[in-house]
């Protein structure tokens, strides 16, 4: 299985919380190196990782995951932090829309 690290930057939010938050006064940045748009998403992996990412970066995030996953004989990538099994990006990872609600 292939191991996915990611980004991230310390929230110590649950995505409960995250989803509960009115975030248009806050404007978080992504996540991502070099990226100084505003992040849209909130993604929490699991509890081991969460970070803030843009559009743009959500979708090639999730396109790299399906990727790495389709690359592998198992089907399957794992944690680098707790080694849980993923199939599908929504099995690792919890995505929470800034502007409310799940994505």
């Amino acid at each position: 299985m292939e191991q996915f690290p990611m980004d991230t930057v310390a929230t110590a939010l649950t995505s409960a919380e995250a989803a509960a938050v009115d975030w248009s006064d806050a404007a978080p940045k992504c996540s991502h190196r070099r990226c100084e748009r505003t992040a849209d998403y909130y993604v929490d992996q699991h509890g081991c990782r969460d970070f803030f990412v843009c559009e743009l970066h959500l979708r090639r995030e999730r396109y790299r995951v399906a990727e790495m996953i389709a690359k592998t004989k198992s089907g399957r990538v794992v944690c680098v932090d707790c080694k849980r099994p993923a199939r599908t990006w929504s099995e690792g990872l919890h995505t929470v829309s800034l502007s409310g609600g799940a994505a």
